[in-house]
């Protein structure tokens, strides 16, 4: 990898302009510095790096991963905040400066021509499952499907799996997002140039997951700044995602009892959704994102049925020391989540 100074050559000035707003009073220098570490290892002889995306709410993270020995390396971490001229809450709006800013990232991390998967939060996604009574065959245009739909019937864009929980049952597993706004981010990826794996929820495969180590009916809560998706899963692969109009914004507090009130929000809604469908709600109730991130759960009294994403449940993963240790601890969350998703592409 090439010397820092030199590194920051390649970076337009818009991108430079645009975190130099972002991040008050911060040479970019300084920035890259503290984002971008020196690895000793500059030849990059193994080819099973590839590059993680991850956007949500205003705030994009971009990691280097190594698969290495049945371990998942995190080799380089870069997270900042976009502007919304950029990017609104879910539309890309200028495609090109998007473009630009993930280049530079890009050639900062020293690769090319490897496989990129962009990760997309929880609440561009909405999912729901249907029996075969309900739904007899999949087509994007079923009115009953569309009927489902958050979005208008012209906005919509499906994407459909079969799932098979058991010898007595089935599920149509329908994804329902944006059609105009994911079309943004396709476009941007594929003016990258570079291979593309896919684009994905990681929260998906993590709740997935969860069920099948515990082999009973699970929840996961992704707690973001403004809002929540909660994610029911049924043994038998029922899986339906339900958005909570709040975040955890109003309750990061140095207060702890303000912020332990985001759980006994958390628990009302969850309550009532259970009660509603006629779940049962199970022992352990799990959390992640941005927003527990900045919560500290580890500090707050709360009812224990509130917990972390079980690490036994994916590969190990290990992150460069080098990298910041501030950078890391902020994104927790979604080092899990990008972890996850590196042992998926590597299967």
């Amino acid at each position: 990898m090439k010397k820092i100074n030199k590194q920051f050559e390649p970076i337009n000035k818009k991108f430079k302009q645009s975190i130099e707003k972002i991040i008050s009073k911060v040479k970019f220098n300084n920035l890259v510095k503290k984002y971008l570490p020196k690895v000793e290892n500059k030849k990059n002889i193994s080819t099973n790096f590839f590059v993680i995306i991850h956007y949500s709410e205003h705030k994009l993270t971009i990691s280097k991963i190594l698969f290495d020995r049945q371990l998942i390396n995190i080799v380089d971490l870069i997270s900042i905040n976009i502007p919304t001229a950029i990017i609104g809450d879910f539309k890309v709006e200028n495609k090109s400066d998007l473009v630009s800013i993930l280049e530079d990232i890009i050639s900062l991390f020293d690769i090319s021509n490897k496989p990129i998967m962009l990760l997309l939060g929880s609440s561009f996604f909405t999912l729901k499952s249907f029996d075969d009574s309900e739904l007899v065959s999949f087509s994007e245009d079923n009115p009953q499907l569309l009927s489902k739909s958050p979005y208008l019937p012209d906005d919509t864009l499906v994407q459909y799996s079969r799932t098979t929980g058991d010898k007595l049952t089935s599920y149509h597993r329908v994804a329902y997002s944006n059609k105009k706004v994911m079309d943004t981010w396709i476009e941007v990826l594929s003016d990258l140039g570079e291979p593309i794996v896919g684009v994905t929820c990681s929260c998906i495969h993590l709740i997935e997951a969860i069920t099948s180590k515990l082999k009973k009916f699970s929840i996961l809560c992704d707690v973001d700044l403004s809002s929540t998706i909660v994610y029911l899963e049924k043994e038998n692969c029922e899986l339906n995602t339900f958005k909570l109009p709040f975040g955890a914004s109003n309750y990061i507090s140095t207060d702890k009892k303000i912020s332990e009130q985001f759980f006994e929000r958390l628990n009302n809604s969850i309550s009532l959704i259970i009660k509603k469908y006629g779940y049962t709600i199970p022992k352990d109730i799990f959390v992640i994102g941005e927003g527990i991130d900045k919560l500290e759960i580890d500090n707050l009294d709360i009812d224990q049925k509130f917990k972390k994403i079980p690490q036994e449940i994916f590969m190990d993963f290990k992150v460069n020391k080098k990298i910041d240790k501030s950078i890391v601890q902020e994104n927790t969350s979604n080092l899990i989540k990008m972890a996850s998703i590196a042992e998926i592409i590597n299967k």
